[in-house]
């Protein structure tokens, strides 16, 4: 066996088909790659295709353009030491925000209320960062699933409510780590006009990790995230080369499976 092409159906996200191409090192020239590519379009039928791959695999890039693939996003997986990090000073809350009591996750056990609120804000944040290739329309329930993830730190992640009742206003998750001695921010996202109040409960969660002991930090931030995106910048984090998502929608899946033509120089 020279390569194989795989397709697979993700229930999380059924819009489209995952796709991975891999060919022997020693037998990856394009024949093989554009054969395994034209029998993938045959097979996907009017189904839009994704697939990731590192940005230094730059014979991929060159495949999946010549085949009708555009990138959709790039995803970074910086790293912080703790040590460079400093909190500036906490700015006072301005007139117009809303008034709002931030909670730790630990303290929202047994209150179903918030958790179902917390859960549709979280719905509503990651389907902001994934709308090229949206979520499944799946009830609160399962959402609560991520608000309640055995890998959180639910001392160290905060939400927002309301001053009154149980609405969530933003958030901001922190897990486990492999290593001890790191901690990985998860999903961060708040309401339209919240955005004050999400920089408390980020802020809240960088104080929690300060003084946790912990060494570095890490994270996988989306270039489409607006809300984790300026993370990378505000705290400085090392970044490496990113992984890059491209997409063939499915209107272009409908066309014949022939690569675009080379011109000549």
């Amino acid at each position: 066996m020279l390569g194989i092409a795989l397709l697979r159906q993700k229930e999380f996200h059924p819009f489209g088909r995952y796709l991975e191409i891999v060919a022997l090192p020693d037998c990856r020239v394009a024949e093989i790659e554009e054969t395994l590519m034209r029998a993938v379009l045959d097979e996907a039928g009017d189904r839009a295709l994704q697939v990731s791959f590192e940005e230094s695999d730059r014979s991929a890039a060159y495949l999946y353009d010549r085949f009708g693939f555009v990138e959709m996003r790039r995803t970074y997986r910086p790293k912080l030491r703790l040590e460079q990090v400093i909190l500036p000073p906490e700015e006072p809350a301005g007139s117009g925000e809303r008034e709002a009591e931030i909670r730790s996750f630990a303290e929202l056990a047994g209150n179903g209320e918030a958790l179902d609120s917390l859960a549709e804000l979280m719905r509503f944040a990651y389907a902001a960062s994934h709308e090229a290739n949206p979520p499944a329309d799946f009830p609160v329930s399962v959402w609560r699933t991520f608000a309640q993830a055995d890998d959180l730190l639910n001392e160290g992640s905060f939400a927002a409510f309301a001053a009154e009742g149980n609405e969530a206003l933003a958030f901001a998750c922190l897990h486990e780590s492999e290593n001890e001695q790191e901690a990985e921010l998860g999903w961060l996202g708040a309401r339209s006009g919240c955005d004050a109040l999400m920089q408390s409960v980020d802020r809240k969660r960088m104080e929690y990790v300060l003084a946790g002991g912990f060494v570095q930090l890490t994270a996988e931030i989306d270039d489409t995230d607006p809300y984790q995106r300026p993370l990378l910048e505000k705290y400085r984090f090392e970044t490496s080369r990113p992984l890059l998502t491209y997409r063939r929608e499915a209107d272009d899946v409908s066309k014949k499976a022939e690569p675009k033509k080379e011109g000549r120089t």
